[in-house]
């Protein structure tokens, strides 16, 4: 039903049109009817054209056709003659022709000018729809331009109240907006940092890196953080976090940059302060350590009082002796001088023993700083067995070296290697009290273990070390001798770190302990 409906809307919208057209003839036919019996008049074929005008001017030419041709009929039938009859005299043809041309005519300019003015219509109608569009568009536009008004307003509020500077820039990166942050904290206006000017702002110490960093992220399109200070209004200078992000469309192409500007002058005060509070945590452990150090030092040289008593004891003994072997030489008549000469070479040889060894003790005892200088680790072993030899004979300890030759010296504190050397050859003799005395034995070795790296091995043939004291040797007051503080072995290993060294123990073969500690070249 819808569908053959909207098929006759069509005609049945004309049928008004086309009734009109019938109703104009058969008016036009009743005025000539009446004008015939009244008047006696000819019939007045204007009429027909005024009915014939009306229907196309009002429904177009179809209705005009209508009405010329109901006209005509009506003419041929009423008023031309022969009458009552369609057939047509001769003489009226062309009467009839030109009535016929003439509505035709008149059918053709109606219905062009009602064609013509239906257009203006449909123009007219078009023309105020899209007047009315524009107008619907206009205040569409205006009100999103308010709303956009609106919401940059409050963007901008919003980026104001940030405690933090942020900024806006192209592709390119170059600065397009600030928010107030940056002019309260600068005192600039934005003509003044506009593009890349904002770098008279930057310490002169960090515009070359801040440039660099920045150059770098819009090449590469990777955001990079960086720091730098910024001047404020009143000259002072803080530490500022710089991060940026860029902006991309849907092509994944960077359109914009943002940024914030952190301040973090109070991170960077916290920083100092921490640095600052770990170098004196630092300087004070190096103290505690060195009088740590010097304290076993002092206790070291202590267990070795006796032995370096007697071989001073010896030295000047000897010297002694010398010396009145050349009083003897000389009160001898005449004096033999040649002995008196060797005596005295014998006492200068002797008392210089005694000195040297009471030199290395006072270099041991006294304290100072750690102090880093090229050390021959051979030399430095050799003088720490010249302390230590009386203590091994006493002993009944056999001290054996293998030094080896053309050894890189090393850079480090001499007292404290020889400490630490001193502290693993005594431990070695202690560890032996129980062994028969003809199985007594300590190797002293060094070597270059690989490049770059010197080694130095203590040797003993002792009982050896339990396999629960491995791990355990190098805590602090822990001890396998009685009446032992456990502090030498953690003095130690704390000395060869500080020097970039590792100190560790194993078995030996066949049996006793080994201790060893390697020293990087060239290195404290």
């Amino acid at each position: 039903m819808p569908k053959s409906g909207s098929l006759w809307s069509p005609y049945l919208r004309m049928m008004p049109h086309y009734a009109v057209a019938i109703l104009a003839v058969a008016a036009a036919f009743v005025a000539e009817l009446l004008l015939n019996r009244f008047l006696q008049s000819t019939p007045f074929i204007t009429m027909f054209l005024c009915a014939i005008v009306l229907a196309a001017w009002l429904g177009g030419a179809g209705p005009g056709l209508l009405a010329t041709a109901l006209s005509i009929f009506v003419l041929l039938f009423y008023f031309i003659p022969p009458l009552d009859t369609f057939a047509v005299a001769y003489q009226e043809m062309p009467r009839i022709v030109l009535f016929a041309m003439a509505a035709l005519f008149m059918v053709w300019v109606c219905a062009a000018q009602g064609r013509t003015a239906q257009s203006l219509r449909g123009a007219r109608a078009e023309l105020q729809a899209s007047v009315q569009k524009l107008e619907q568009l206009n205040e569409e536009q205006r009100q999103t331009e308010a709303r956009l008004s609106e919401a940059e307003r409050e963007l901008r509020l919003t980026l104001d109240s940030i405690p933090a500077i942020i900024w806006r820039g192209g592709s390119n990166g170059y600065v397009q907006q600030l928010n107030k942050r940056w002019f309260e904290y600068t005192g600039t206006t934005f003509d003044q940092v506009r593009g890349r000017r904002w770098k008279s702002c930057v310490h002169p110490d960090d515009l070359e890196h801040l440039v660099d960093v920045g150059n770098k992220y819009v090449a590469s399109g990777n955001p990079i953080d960086s720091e730098a200070r910024l001047r404020r209004f009143d000259g002072e200078y803080r530490w500022f976090l710089f991060r940026p992000v860029p902006a991309r469309d849907e092509t994944e192409t960077i359109i914009a940059w943002y940024g914030a500007v952190l301040d973090i002058e109070d991170r960077k005060h916290a920083e100092r302060k921490a640095v600052e509070a770990e170098r004196q945590a630092e300087v004070t452990r190096r103290d505690a350590q060195d009088k740590l150090a010097h304290a076993n030092r002092v206790a070291t040289i202590g267990q070795l009082t006796a032995s370096i008593t007697h071989e001073v004891n010896q030295s000047i003994t000897a010297a002694r002796t010398s010396a009145s072997a050349a009083l003897n030489f000389l009160n001898s008549s005449p004096p033999n001088l040649e002995e008196v000469k060797e005596a005295l070479e014998c006492v200068v040889k002797d008392t210089g023993r005694a000195g040297a060894v009471v030199t290395r003790i006072r270099a041991l005892m006294r304290r100072s700083p750690m102090r880093m200088d090229s050390v021959d680790i051979n030399e430095a072993v050799r003088e720490v067995i010249e302390l230590t030899r009386g203590e091994a004979l006493k002993n009944k300890v056999a001290l054996q070296t293998e030094l080896a030759d053309r050894l890189p010296v090393v850079r480090g504190d001499r007292v404290q290697l020889q400490q630490v050397v001193l502290n693993l050859i005594l431990n070695a003799v202690q560890a032996m009290d129980a062994v028969p005395d003809e199985a007594r034995e300590v190797r002293i070795t060094t070597s270059e273990s690989s490049p770059g790296e010197v080694r130095l091995g203590v040797r003993d043939t002792g009982p050896g070390l339990t396999p629960d004291s491995f791990s355990r040797l190098f805590e602090a007051f822990y001890t396998t001798k009685p009446g032992g503080m456990g502090m030498g072995l953690a003095i130690c290993r704390s000395i060869v770190e500080a020097h970039g060294g590792q100190l560790w123990a194993s078995a030996n073969t066949p049996r006793g302990a080994m201790f060893q500690f390697s020293i990087p070249v060239g290195k404290g």
